[in-house]
């Protein structure tokens, strides 16, 4: 088993146009975001302004939660509301503008990877995917096979197993887990 744990109070943020963007990590480590030469990319970000428009990336699948407030947007035109700590799920080259203001987390996997599995609220699981995260939406403990992890608000731990490991994951609060 492996797993690293990703701090946000780290990392300087990156400006887009609607706000600030923290990524938290992104693979491989030698990838460069502006390249678009990343498999995948967990960061958080800020949307402070509205109207915005999400940046485009052709060949990425995303996955996003609002973490604080709801989320009002328009893809490709059409208007589609979601709840805070609620999935929001898109293609990276579709139009999407958002009407909301907040924090986010987001994750980017390029397409051709398996779709990862996402679940929003405590967690009791065993883990079967070979890669996972676990994200904090506040502050947080979490077992990882019998070690807990501190992770204060948005934090992330990046989990990576071998075929046959059983990893068992036990968080009484709230947390965003995605495996692939």
């Amino acid at each position: 088993m492996n797993i690293k744990c990703f701090r946000k109070k780290a990392i300087q943020p990156g400006i887009w146009q609607g706000g600030q963007t923290y990524e938290l990590c992104i693979s491989p480590e030698t990838a460069n975001y502006r390249d678009k030469d990343f498999e995948f990319r967990i960061s958080t970000a800020t949307i402070e302004v509205s109207p915005s428009v999400f940046t485009k990336f052709s060949g990425y699948n995303r996955y996003l939660v609002m973490l604080d407030n709801d989320l009002s947007i328009e893809r490709n035109g059409k208007r589609e509301q979601y709840e805070r700590m609620s999935l929001f799920t898109f293609d990276s080259s579709d139009t999407i503008v958002s009407f909301s203001t907040g924090q986010d987390f987001n994750f980017m996997i390029r397409k051709g990877w398996a779709a990862p599995a996402f679940h929003i609220g405590p967690l009791h699981t065993s883990m079967s995917h070979l890669q996972g995260l676990v994200f904090a939406p506040e502050r947080i403990t979490i077992e990882v096979s019998g070690k807990a992890y501190e992770l204060d608000q948005y934090d992330c731990l990046l989990i990576g197993k071998d075929d046959q490991e059983a990893i068992q994951l036990n968080c009484s609060t709230d947390v965003i887990f995605g495996c692939w």
